[in-house]
């Protein structure tokens, strides 16, 4: 089913930076389209550089990419939130 999420990235947790090339090289090798927009964000009480990525695709495929991120990216947790759905014109 098609849907569109907006994920919550953190930085990794030894540089405090997000590892936006490895980020896109994930992103890229499993969906066709996204946006990655910057973000401050909080974990467990402690400010860190974030992103934001707003995808459409297949929602179980989304959902599959999340966890490869967060192994890739070394990530506790990855966040994502249902958005009302894109529209191409």
């Amino acid at each position: 089913m098609q849907a569109t999420l907006r994920l919550f990235v953190g930085s990794n947790n030894h540089t405090h930076k997000v590892e936006r090339d490895l980020l896109v090289k994930t992103l890229e090798k499993y969906h066709t389209g996204f946006t990655i927009q910057p973000a401050l964000g909080y974990w467990e009480g402690a400010r860190e550089e974030s992103v934001t990525v707003l995808i459409s695709d297949d929602k179980e495929s989304i959902l599959n990419t999340i966890n490869k991120l967060k192994q890739v990216l070394k990530q506790d947790a990855i966040a994502y939130q249902e958005e009302q759905p894109l529209v191409f014109v």
